[in-house]
């Protein structure tokens, strides 16, 4: 099979539209159109359903997905695997999420590429769910996250735990007037938005959510306000009085871990990589 036809299926479901799959694939839609006719005769199904403005998978469609989304990724990986140079033995794809590369991830990248010469690295950053599903179809060895699902087919290794401490621009706020005042409320995760929940129950709507960590603390630098932020980025901050500690406030931890699938090939090279984690 065509693994173009794949990639073109993945992406008309990613947009749900033949136009925008047309313009990402830089392909006109009537090609696009063709390549999904061309597949569903191959499969003898019909994978989207076709209503005004909207596409929708048929319940084959959704069946199909997981496989595509298999076979693309194997791909990938194999064309990786075998444009490897000859001072590579193997390549490891790994991913983590966004604000982890700043925390951990970067120096424990670099120990890697010092130390370890010979392994190829194909280094990404994704959401939490993005990370957990892409592990589970084989699209990466290895992602570092906070929250892991706990399923059967994945291996879990708690790596570190990392401080999350309420920091302000302003001095000798108490944690009162720094959730009142300018708050930047981080999305760190389920089980911290469950924590501070319980931490603060009558704290007031946060002024404004962020998705990252870095983004909020770039934003607070320049407009001024309180986030919690990780203990490793605010040390030197402090120090610079750019930022001062809530003295009053809890400090909130995250756990860092690393998952992989516990039927790839490559789980002692994955677990000899993480020995240089600290």
């Amino acid at each position: 099979m065509d693994i173009e036809l794949l990639r073109t299926f993945l992406e008309v479901n990613r947009t749900g539209h033949f136009g925008k799959a047309a313009d990402n694939l830089y392909l006109t839609q009537s090609a696009i159109s063709a390549r999904i006719k061309q597949l569903e005769d191959s499969l003898g199904v019909t994978l989207f359903e076709r209503q005004r403005n909207n596409l929708r998978l048929t319940s084959s469609g959704m069946r199909f997905m997981k496989h595509a989304e298999t076979i693309v990724a194997s791909w990938q990986r194999a064309r990786q695997e075998a444009c490897l140079e000859d001072n590579f033995t193997t390549s490891i794809a790994m991913a983590g999420l966004v604000d982890l590369w700043e925390i951990s991830l970067l120096d424990w990248l670099i120990k890697v590429k010092q130390q370890q010469t010979d392994i190829a690295i194909h280094a990404s950053a994704f959401s939490s769910q993005v990370l957990n599903q892409q592990v589970i179809n084989g699209q990466i060895d290895l992602a570092f996250l906070f929250e892991p699902q706990s399923l059967p087919e994945l291996s879990i290794r708690f790596l570190k735990r990392t401080n999350l401490i309420m920091v302000s621009t302003q001095k000798n706020l108490t944690t009162e007037q720094a959730l009142n005042d300018d708050y930047v409320m981080i999305d760190w995760g389920t089980a911290y938005a469950v924590n501070h929940s319980k931490e603060f129950p009558d704290a007031p709507s946060a002024s404004i959510h962020m998705s990252h960590g870095s983004l909020a603390l770039s934003y607070i630098l320049r407009n001024g306000g309180t986030a919690y932020l990780p203990e490793e980025w605010s040390i030197e901050l402090i120090e610079q009085q750019r930022l001062f500690a809530v003295k009053d406030a809890p400090v909130i931890e995250r756990e860092i871990n690393a998952i992989w699938r516990t039927d790839n090939e490559k789980t002692p090279v994955i677990r000899m990589l993480l020995e240089y984690f600290v």
